[in-house]
């Protein structure tokens, strides 16, 4: 729709997404993805993107700043594949392994709150 500054859209191929009259059908638009999280009625969503190039995600999933109430966790850069093996993808059987509480405060350790500057608790 033109709000990206490489004039593409993100999408999530999600497991129902079909082609049908060699048009694309079931995608989740960045846009609508940033929608739906900003109308969440919680300020501390978990979102976790498992797929190659998920980095993307962070910076091209617009949620107007008011709304803003997630973060995103991503197994690749934009530019990267995700890291699989043999009994499945490395980012997920990671986050598998830590409680809810125990990834957020992981994740914390990470993150900066674009309003304050300064890393969240």
């Amino acid at each position: 729709n033109g709000d990206e500054s490489d004039d593409k859209d993100e999408a999530l191929v999600l497991h129902d997404t079909r082609v049908s009259g060699g048009e694309l059908h079931g995608f989740l638009r960045d846009d609508e993805f940033g929608r739906l999280l900003g109308a969440i009625p919680s300020s501390s969503v978990l979102v976790l993107v498992d797929a190659c190039h998920s980095g993307s995600a962070r910076a091209r999933t617009p949620v107007p700043e008011s709304h803003t109430n997630h973060v995103l966790l991503s197994a690749a850069a934009h530019d990267e594949l995700a890291q699989t093996t043999s009994q499945g993808s490395a980012c997920t059987r990671a986050a598998g392994r830590l409680t809810a509480k125990q990834l957020q405060q992981a994740a914390a350790l990470h993150i900066t709150d674009p309003f304050s500057g300064g890393a969240t608790t």
